[in-house]
């Protein structure tokens, strides 16, 4: 028996406000539209994996940073925070963009603090302040958004502050592969971040997976946080 398997096309947007020699497939463009979106809180991309989800996450945070402020990018693994940071540096050079580009997971943080004789809290804020982009995974979120990194004195809250104040448009990748626990705490740290944010300098988070988390999903709609779902535009055949 004989198998033929039909190619897939992603279809191009009808329109690309990008000039660099290529043009946006269909989610991409309406990723970025979405993300400028007053309305639109949270945005789930599901296009196929291989179709230019790592651009379309890249894209808001190249043209609107006037807008988003830096951005953050969280991976569930640190092999995919690597591979991700060469394939978000190869695309800067490509749209013609220099950006700050930093890594950041436990063995780093400590590393960092162990070099600039600082402690977790200066270090982390240190890294907010230097870089434009940072990638790094969903527990160094959640860890900063539970107050982890500050003194038990104080402002408690200092790290995460000074971080989502800086830090207004958050990817999730791979969403699919968390676990309830990291779902549970993007939930709850998207609830902190919102109530801490205004609506003059909005937070925006986006969630690339080509399966996407319907429990996810209908709790952020339940809070009465607005999302929109993305899907790629497809075309098949032998062409």
């Amino acid at each position: 028996m004989r198998l033929k398997l039909l190619s897939t096309w992603s279809k191009y947007s009808s329109y690309s406000e990008i000039n660099q020699g290529f043009q946006l497939v269909t989610h991409q463009q309406e990723v970025w539209d979405a993300i400028r979106d007053p309305k639109i809180h949270v945005v789930f991309d599901t296009a196929l994996t291989g179709d230019g989800k790592t651009l379309a996450g890249l894209l808001p945070a190249v043209k609107e940073r006037k807008f988003l402020g830096k951005a953050l990018f969280a991976y569930p693994t640190n092999e995919l925070i690597r591979d991700q940071a060469r394939q978000l540096g190869e695309w800067s050079k490509k749209l013609d963009v220099q950006l700050t580009l930093g890594q950041l997971n436990s063995s780093q943080l400590s590393a960092l603090m162990r070099q600039e004789k600082f402690d977790k809290s200066e270090t982390l804020q240190n890294i907010a302040s230097d870089n434009e982009i940072v990638l790094t995974n969903p527990d160094i979120f959640t860890l900063i958004n539970r107050f982890y990194y500050d003194r038990r004195w104080g402002n408690i809250a200092k790290t995460a502050q000074k971080w989502f104040a800086q830090y207004r448009y958050i990817i999730f990748d791979e969403f699919h592969i968390f676990n309830a626990p990291q779902i549970a705490n993007v939930l709850d740290g998207i609830a902190f971040i919102r109530a801490n944010s205004t609506s003059r300098y909005p937070t925006k988070f986006l969630f690339l997976s080509a399966t996407p988390d319907k429990l996810l999903i209908n709790a952020l709609n339940r809070a009465g946080i607005i999302s929109k779902e993305i899907h790629g535009s497809y075309m098949h055949g032998l062409e």
